[in-house]
């Protein structure tokens, strides 16, 4: 038989386009949105599969960021289209804690069952204090965060789990070193 050939032939790569998320600060409470597409006009797009560091996310939906541990993240984008052309894409996020979204976690937590409702009043009391303060005299009142810390490894084991623990303490790890 004659030799077929392929016209047009394709030699490039998907394009693939990362609308969300933005590069850019998340606090962990938040929901991370994910929208990611590819576009092949040639033979077109065979395979768009998207990780957040080593986890398999859906292209396009909602991570919740409660989970992940505070720093920097690398959302990668991976597509292969039909003759076999790949390309990879990435976007870097960065997880961060204030006060008042480490509240958010402390409630968040009590909501899971992590802690009793006694130690989640009295962190959220502990840090409404240090926010008071803040907004007072606008310098951080690191002493609060360290009694916070202290609590935090008094109630460990206790009235409070070790995914709030470790969660808790690097929320305020976080607060005191930035």
């Amino acid at each position: 038989p004659e030799a077929l050939e392929v016209e047009p032939i394709d030699t490039e790569p998907p394009v693939i386009t990362i609308t969300q998320p933005e590069a850019r600060d998340y606090l962990r409470p938040e929901q991370l949105s994910v929208q990611v597409s590819a576009q092949d006009t040639e033979s077109g797009v065979l395979i768009l599969q998207t990780a957040l560091g080593t986890t398999t996310v859906p292209n396009i939906g909602e991570i919740d960021l409660f989970f992940l541990p505070l720093g920097f993240h690398t959302l990668i984008s991976s597509s292969i289209d039909y003759v076999g052309n790949a390309t990879t894409s990435q976007r870097t996020i960065r997880v961060i804690a204030t006060a008042s979204s480490t509240i958010s976690d402390i409630e968040k937590a009590y909501q899971l069952g992590w802690m009793v409702l006694s130690v989640r009043d009295k962190l959220v009391s502990k840090l409404e204090t240090y926010i008071e303060k803040i907004e007072q005299s606008k310098r951080a009142e690191k002493f609060i965060l360290k009694d916070i810390l202290n609590e935090l490894e008094r109630r460990r084991g206790k009235e409070l789990n070790e995914q709030a623990y470790q969660l808790l303490r690097e929320d305020i790890n976080w607060l005191i070193n930035n």
